[in-house]
């Protein structure tokens, strides 16, 4: 079973940062089932799914429903991994996409990294504006 921590910020409803950290766990040979653990301000919320970019998903959701962000790539508008991406590994990255052009491997990122561009949005959002790049193509 391997593991790897990556830090990251949260942001809560009334415009506050946290310090927050990912605990991503990889599964075994004979359960492929991937485990994402976030934990900050006391609290750790925990997700599972048959790829990392499922079970941020699904914590994200959870978490939406308090109002709270996480500030990573993978909680970003403009970014969604195609299907060959998801089928391919652990689905931990996806393409930073453009209106009208096709996502290009330079553009891929780590779903759980943060840069100084992201702007966190709901599934819901993220969602719409990968409906709306698939359309600009």
């Amino acid at each position: 079973m391997t593991k790897e921590t990556i830090e990251t910020l949260i942001l809560l409803p009334n415009g506050q940062n946290l310090p927050a950290t990912f605990e991503l766990d990889f599964g075994t040979q004979e359960d492929e089932t991937v485990s994402v653990k976030l934990s900050f301000a006391n609290r750790k919320a925990v997700s599972n799914g048959n790829t990392f970019w499922e079970a941020l998903t699904k914590l994200r959701i959870d978490l939406e429903k308090e109002n709270i962000l996480i500030a990573c790539f993978g909680s970003c508008a403009n970014v969604y991994p195609s299907p060959m991406i998801l089928n391919m590994g652990e689905g931990r990255h996806a393409y930073r996409l453009t209106f009208a052009e096709q996502a290009k491997k330079k553009n891929l990122v780590d779903i759980f990294e943060s840069d100084n561009d992201v702007q966190p949005v709901t599934v819901k959002e993220q969602e719409d504006y990968y409906s709306k790049w698939l359309t600009s193509l």
